[in-house]
């Protein structure tokens, strides 16, 4: 497990020197930052020990952890490559997001849920690209005001 901890550190360590340096130079950097939070320490901690538990083995090995990070690693880039969180809106796609916003707030009451692939799908039905609906809802879970539940399965309001 001292890979895992050793991982996290070197992450949030480049993650800071990323940012002082971007700070420091007035614009933005040429990679994305990649961070690492401490829930998604506690993923990686699981993800080995679920992979110990594949090969019936009472303890993870260093090899585990290895993987764990690996699978960490493509689905981070995975996701900054996908352009959710990177890549600004125009002012056109902006102003869909916002109505997306606004539906996915009249269909989904507060404190109540729905299906994060029956909310899409309504979504989809009433025009809406499938790339904008991802980037509404990352900012509306950014915000708080929704949250994922049961795996990414559902999605639920918060406020």
């Amino acid at each position: 497990m001292t890979a895992l901890l050793d991982f996290f550190v070197q992450v949030r360590r480049d993650s800071h020197a990323q940012t002082v340096a971007a700070m420091s130079s007035g614009g933005s950097t040429a990679a994305p930052i990649i961070q690492i939070t401490a829930r998604q320490l506690e993923s990686l901690v699981r993800i080995t020990e679920s992979l110990a538990k594949m090969r019936l083995e009472p303890l993870a090995s260093a090899r585990d952890a290895e993987e764990a990070i690996r699978l960490f690693k493509v689905a981070t880039v995975d996701a900054i490559n996908s352009g959710i969180t990177e890549v600004p809106l125009s002012e056109a796609q902006s102003e869909v997001a916002q109505r997306i916003e606004d539906a996915v707030r009249r269909r989904v009451a507060v404190g109540s849920s729905v299906l994060y692939s029956r909310l899409g799908a309504e979504l989809s039905r009433l025009g809406f690209e499938a790339k904008l609906i991802d980037r509404a809802l990352y900012v509306m879970i950014k915000r708080e005001e929704l949250e994922y539940r049961q795996q990414r399965t559902m999605v639920y309001r918060a406020r």
